[in-house]
């Protein structure tokens, strides 16, 4: 279970008790100062402990995770990388920002830049940045930690889904967890026009 609560993220044994939990979640709610109905907990759902937004996706690194694609997943990648993609890994979260702002009413989601910023400032999470040509047309943000990796949201323009740029980015992500000695990367959930998407360890 992650409680991600205004610029921070706590983990717990998913084996953890529902007392337990509970009592977790009012600590962070305390300790982040804002109203229970702000904090975001992502995990398995808890009888009686709130609404049930989303199921998450994990992608375990026993191995590397980027030999277990798929075919349709190593074309991809192959197809950006052809097309002249180029990933740059940084914790500048600007030109995130510029292709997330367009599109993240339309998913029904929109964080607040000003949490993005702060994460980044913090050192708590970077960007994959795919570049074609000298200019962004995909980037993915992910959380660090310690033990695992969240893949916490993604961007693209039109030219970024033509040539399956968020395939380039998310393939070097994980290649990195791995070497970073992660446990796993959490996919999150992914919701479009309100509704959820299944099957996001395959998708993204």
């Amino acid at each position: 279970c992650a409680a991600r609560t205004a610029g921070s993220v706590s983990t717990l044994d998913p084996r953890t008790s529902a007392p337990e939990l509970r009592a977790f979640l009012s600590a962070a709610r305390r300790a982040a100062r804002v109203p229970l109905m702000d904090l975001l907990v992502l995990g398995r759902e808890i009888q009686g402990t709130g609404r049930v937004v989303g199921t998450t996706r994990i992608v375990s690194l026993e191995s590397d995770p980027v030999e277990r694609f798929e075919k349709k997943g190593r074309q991809s990648v192959r197809r950006a990388i052809r097309a002249g993609g180029e990933v740059e890994r940084t914790s500048d979260v600007s030109r995130f920002l510029d292709l997330y702002r367009p599109v993240a009413l339309a998913r029904g989601v929109e964080y607040p830049a000003e949490i993005i910023r702060r994460l980044a400032a913090d050192g708590c999470c970077d960007c994959y940045d795919v570049l074609l040509e000298g200019r962004a047309v995909s980037s993915l943000l992910v959380l660090r930690g310690p033990q695992h990796w969240m893949y916490w949201a993604a961007a693209q323009d039109d030219r970024g889904r033509k040539i399956e740029a968020g395939y380039l980015a998310l393939a070097t992500m994980l290649e990195d967890a791995f070497k970073a000695s992660a446990g796993f990367v959490n996919l999150g959930a992914s919701r479009s026009g309100g509704q959820d998407l299944d099957g996001v360890d395959r998708i993204k």
